[in-house]
């Protein structure tokens, strides 16, 4: 998935090159969100789309007690999938304090044709994020504002006997970009995991109390930045993705820390993109 940069909150939008599967995927379809179909292997149907919003630390579209309670819905839907992993809340937020968090969903389908004898793919997807300031980052002395930003996406391929059955995720991605204002100077995770290093503890180096920090389960498939879509400096971008190939709920989440200037605020674009398929690569 490449750097978001600005858009509408709900349209879909073209993606850049990551990988083989996703050649094979593009080359089938081209433009996220354009449903596409073809024969490689044994991969019968395909579909890749994607879904971004643009948000600001001054409008939270939740405060700490009500994002806990989609916490729980996200728990009880994807199960050890959720926004904080196998736990039911984060840890090493002893020095930390909620700003704000934000969430989407959405759908990747591919609708039923005459020629697919009923069969189509339809994978709900949601994504959020959630930062908070380090206390003490805002004292007199500084000069800038230390926050960490949590982002999460998870997705769950239905299966059913209602035609959508055989349904695979082949990619899920989520991903921040700074707008105008700030540094993203840390990520987690840096390289490549896959489900030997599972669970995988999300925290960011050098921080050992404080977090977020939640264990990330990893079913199939490996987890990376994007090394086109991730970028440490002013005005960063880190981009997460998994790639594989699942036919039950996966996530994938990760953290970063931003800094910026105490009379300033953040404004960040969230992007989430996903590919599925019926059959296998």
């Amino acid at each position: 998935m490449r750097s978001p940069r600005p858009h509408s909150h709900s349209n879909a939008r073209t993606s850049s090159v990551l990988s083989t599967r996703r050649d094979v995927l593009r080359a089938l379809g081209g433009v996220a969100g354009v449903v596409t179909s073809g024969c490689i292997g044994r991969l019968e149907r395909s579909v890749t789309g994607g879904k971004q919003r643009s948000v600001a630390e001054s409008d939270p579209e939740y405060t700490e007690a009500s994002f806990g309670s989609y916490v729980d819905q996200m728990r009880e839907r994807y199960d050890d999938h959720g926004v904080w992993g196998t736990e039911k809340g984060p840890t090493g937020t002893e020095r930390l304090s909620l700003v704000g968090a934000w969430s989407d969903n959405w759908t990747l389908r591919k609708p039923r044709t005459p020629s697919d004898n009923g069969r189509q793919i339809r994978i709900p997807i949601d994504y959020a994020a959630v930062l908070y300031r380090v206390s003490g980052s805002d004292d007199q002395q500084s000069q800038s504002q230390t926050h960490h930003l949590w982002m999460w996406a998870g997705a769950d391929p239905k299966q059913s006997k209602k035609g959508y059955g055989g349904t695979t995720v082949v990619e899920l991605s989520v991903a921040v970009a700074l707008e105008g204002t700030g540094t993203l100077t840390s990520h987690i995770p840096k390289t490549s995991v896959g489900p030997e290093d599972a669970p995988v503890q999300v925290q960011l180096s050098g921080s050992d109390t404080l977090g977020p920090a939640a264990p990330l389960q990893i079913p199939a498939g490996r987890i990376q930045p994007a090394p086109d879509g991730t970028n440490v400096g002013p005005n960063g971008t880190f981009d997460l993705d998994w790639t594989g190939a699942h036919g039950s709920p996966v996530s994938v989440a990760g953290v970063c820390e931003l800094q910026r200037p105490p009379d300033r605020e953040f404004e960040l674009t969230l992007s989430c993109e996903a590919s599925g398929s019926q059959g296998t690569l």
